[in-house]
């Protein structure tokens, strides 16, 4: 802190230092004398509306926030014999139409006409300041999903073997029940259901990064109506949906096309949710090109790139205030009454949208309903798209043996009794350590081999390795829970068409094993 033994006086200046402390001056904000401006510069006007002649009649503490008058009361004192002068420290100065700039405070003693003065050099770090608060909220949202990755890998795989359970007995449930149209038709939409929850399951794995999704290329446009015929089968018919997609037919982005359903499904079940007892609702989902501004790009600094495809979902319905806004995306907070909503939804739409390199905003006013912005870097590549649906076509075995390792009993009840329709023999194990004393007795008769990842004994990695030491081209195949890693990768004869997740469909599982087959 400098006191008045640190007084410098102009006959201790070289020229060459007048010249550049008068260069300083000029750059400075202000000169005060005891508590009165005697100089103050074009920064000044800038940084608090007032002109020069108006800031000269003032005293100092006059632009400064009312809390901080005390604090900087040093300061102006500081001009007086025996005072020190505070060095640098932050402060906020208001604006004459009322706003609040974050300055950085740097105070030196001057000697001014044989009086000491205070020379101030102000450093405007408003940005700076409402940058790194940013960043701090957007950590702290972070550290609150990455949260629900225990609680999420504890039941994940046990309830995908569930739901892979369900699947593979409705397949065969509906093999025998012939021509009895409403059987088939129950345990189809019990399919569909048991799908989506799987797909809630694949969103929050792949937000507390324990999932490799299935990235790749696909036309937004197509995407979009797939998703929305897929919406309007559910909604109430009496909200009027309408869907407006000006982007070209070729424009194309990259991520996993299940989750992307799923965050557009999950955010206009909440605008559904949000229009009830509205007399005339309304949802308006459009997709539009977006370039960022600066503005953009300073709040989201983990983007890369300006050019988005923005997917908006808009609802004219309850909308909400400023405090339920700012908590939405924190996982397990909900807005709905017991009973009527787990609080993941957002949760989980925040972090996959994150996922794909995309930027989620919400605007809202109470009464005056909703818009959540989906921003999502679009993708350019020279081949033409990928369709974004799958392949529902059964494909058919031709006698080959297949030995199939799951330590969940109706799993591997289910799971055999389908590769056997499809025309396989099957072999069965409850572990890793008997699917690999199995092969080591009957290599020769086996063409294929599947493997759950999570088992006793050995798991899924180690039994595979252990086969391998037995029959280095042993064909393999891989199905798991959640645990998709890249160590599985790492195999001879493998890739990441060969591992499935659960539940999968029985077209994708015949699929692969005959792509395996290379049949």
């Amino acid at each position: 802190m400098p006191s008045e033994s640190h007084v410098y006086r102009p006959e201790d200046w070289p020229s060459s230092s007048f010249r550049a402390l008068a260069e300083a001056v000029e750059s400075a904000v202000f000169i005060i004398h005891g508590t009165k401006y005697r100089y103050v510069n074009s920064v000044a006007e800038r940084l608090t509306g007032f002109s020069k002649a108006e800031l000269q009649g003032m005293d100092f503490w006059e632009i400064l926030h009312s809390e901080d008058r005390d604090a900087a009361r040093p300061l102006a004192m500081g001009g007086r014999q025996g005072h020190k002068v505070p060095n640098k420290y932050p402060i906020r100065i208001v604006h004459r139409k009322g706003y609040v700039r974050l300055v950085n405070l740097t105070a030196s003693l001057i000697d001014l006409d044989g009086e000491l003065a205070i020379m101030g050099v102000v450093q405007d770090i408003t940005q700076d300041e409402n940058q790194r608060l940013r960043i701090e909220e957007q950590l702290r949202q972070a550290q609150k999903m990455e949260a629900i990755g225990t609680l999420v890998g504890g039941i994940a795989h046990d309830f995908n073997n569930i739901l892979a359970g369900i699947t593979g007995n409705t397949h065969l449930a509906r093999m025998f029940a012939g021509d009895a149209e409403k059987t088939v038709g129950k345990l189809e939409k019990i399919d569909q259901l048991s799908f989506r929850a799987a797909g809630m399951i694949r969103q929050l794995l792949a937000f507390a990064r324990k999932d490799m999704v299935d990235m790749r290329p696909f036309a937004v446009k197509a995407f979009v109506a797939e998703t929305m015929a897929l919406v309007r089968m559910d909604i109430d018919r009496d909200i009027d949906l309408r869907v407006d997609v000006d982007v070209p037919d070729d424009l194309l982005v990259r991520g996993d096309v299940s989750q992307l359903q799923q965050v557009m499904m999950n955010l206009v079940n909440n605008a559904c949710a949000a229009l009830e007892g509205c007399p005339r609702p309304e949802i308006r989902v459009s997709v539009t090109p977006f370039v960022a501004d600066d503005a953009f790009v300073q709040a989201h600094a983990r983007i890369e790139g300006r050019e988005f495809v923005q997917i908006s979902i808009a609802d004219n319905g309850c909308g909400m205030d400023e405090d339920t806004k700012a908590r939405i995306f924190e996982p397990f907070f909900t807005t709905k009454e017991v009973g009527r909503g787990s609080g993941l939804g957002l949760s989980m739409v925040y972090g996959a949208v994150q996922m794909h390199g995309g930027v989620l905003e919400v605007e809202s006013t109470p009464n005056s309903g909703s818009i959540f912005h989906i921003n999502l870097p679009p993708y350019i590549r020279e081949a033409e798209p990928e369709s974004a649906g799958q392949s529902t076509e059964l494909l058919s075995g031709h006698g080959e043996c297949i030995l199939y390792a799951d330590d969940d009993p109706g799993v591997l009840a289910s799971g055999s009794e389908i590769m056997r329709s499809l025309g396989y023999r099957v072999m069965t194990a409850s572990d890793g350590q008997k699917a690999v004393d199995m092969f080591r007795e009957r290599a020769g008769e086996i063409d294929l081999v599947v493997l759950d990842v999570v088992m006793p004994e050995l798991d899924g990695l180690q039994a595979a390795q252990a086969i391998q030491a037995l029959q280095r081209d042993a064909r393999l195949i891989f199905v798991t829970g959640y645990d998709k890693t890249e160590s599985l990768l790492g195999l001879d004869n493998v890739s990441a068409g060969d591992v499935l997740i659960k539940p999968y469909s029985v077209a994708s599982l015949s699929q692969v094993i005959r792509r395996k087959l290379g049949k």
